[in-house]
């Protein structure tokens, strides 16, 4: 999955039990005059495949049950109200083709085109960035800057500063209500490792690599002095719009 789909589904995953389509190279409705569908989004190397999924819930696979369409209904109002946060281009439901799964694609698209060959086919990557702007790639996982020099790259209970702020900040960025002290407690830990489960990862409730690489993804960015970090995350959502993350 291109890294904002792959975002999306660690979301979704820490709230619902879905099925996620991820689809084969194919054109929209599979006919070669149309253009690329998003779920054949991808780059020669393979390394992202699919920008778009298609939502079910486990419990009813892809039915037009009324239960499971209830079901689909909190799914829609999760994500249309974390648009902005999720990069989110589209969400189809309840629309033609679309009463028994939930289709959702994200920016940066595939360009619109019928004509160039797959990407994996050797076919050039033409990506559209919300502002209109084109590009050649969906983006990388880049891990964010990294804390001030005088804090430790691991972080655990007991530990206070600058980076502990930074990662309270990320943490409520995904889903979490903390007090951002600088204080890693009790409750940090806990956040922590609910990320961690969220995520796949071991829950040791200890910002390492790994987790303080995942927890980058949510945009907040890692300045010098605490009032540079409050101006940036009152513009956080305006440079999400114009830029690869």
């Amino acid at each position: 999955m291109t890294p904002n789909t792959r975002v999306a589904v660690s979301a979704l995953r820490t709230r619902f039990d879905l099925l996620y389509g991820i689809y084969n190279p194919r054109h929209i409705g599979s006919n070669p005059m149309r253009p690329w569908s998003q779920h054949a989004a991808a780059e020669p190397a393979k390394r992202y495949f699919g920008n778009a999924i298609d939502i079910a819930h486990q419990d009813w696979g892809y039915s037009t049950n009324t239960k499971h369409q209830a079901e689909l209904d909190k799914v829609y109002t999760y994500l249309d109200t974390r648009r902005d946060e999720l990069n989110i281009r589209q969400i189809l439901w309840r629309v033609r083709n679309h009463f028994n799964h939930i289709h959702v694609d994200f920016w940066p698209k595939m360009a619109d085109n019928w004509w160039r060959k797959h990407p994996t086919k050797g076919g050039p990557v033409v990506v559209v960035y919300e502002n209109g702007d084109k590009g050649d790639t969906y983006g990388e996982l880049v891990p964010p800057p990294p804390p001030p020099e005088e804090e430790p790259m691991t972080l655990q209970a007991g530990d206070s500063g600058n980076a502990v702020r930074y990662y309270q900040k990320a943490i409520n960025a995904w889903e979490g209500d903390l007090t951002v002290d600088g204080k890693y407690g009790f409750l940090t830990e806990r956040a922590v490792k609910e990320y961690q489960v969220a995520a796949d990862l071991e829950s040791t409730g200890v910002i390492d690599g790994v987790t303080g690489f995942l927890l980058g993804r949510y945009g907040l960015p890692e300045p010098e002095v605490q009032e540079a970090v409050q101006f940036e995350v009152e513009t956080v959502e305006v440079v999400k719009k114009v830029r690869v993350l």
